[in-house]
């Protein structure tokens, strides 16, 4: 927690929310790709919209109740925005313009905007 947002980072330096789950899963062995050269910034709606729908295989979808921690939530949000189920209902996430940290993710805020829940295949 606590590591500032920066647009396309992928380190503790600064991170946008695929750095910071990158980071996070590395921690578990889990390698997962930057994708920081394949989207202009976090405002480019149709490269990351098109990352998520060619990119899902390693990630098995997870149904609501059954998550666990180190599985991605997946929200739409500008347009996409992705966090690490850390506990009971919270996430770690970075927030744009602010510093990772942790948060409901069942509240008014984000519940309404969860596309769903998935586990990357390493951590099944």
């Amino acid at each position: 927690m606590g590591l500032p947002w920066l647009d396309r980072g992928r380190d503790p330096a600064g991170c946008d929310c695929w750095g910071l789950v990158r980071l996070a899963l590395a921690s578990r062995g889990v390698d997962l790709p930057s994708y920081d050269g394949r989207y202009r910034d976090t405002s480019d709606k149709a490269a990351i919209g098109g990352l998520i729908a060619d990119e899902r295989d390693p990630w098995r979808p997870i149904r609501v109740g059954a998550e666990r921690p180190w599985d991605l939530v997946l929200i739409h949000q500008r347009p996409w925005h992705v966090g690490l189920v850390v506990g009971a209902g919270c996430m770690l996430h970075m927030p744009h313009d602010q510093t990772s940290c942790i948060e409901p993710y069942s509240t008014f805020r984000y519940g309404p905007r969860i596309e769903g829940f998935y586990r990357h295949e390493a951590l099944a």
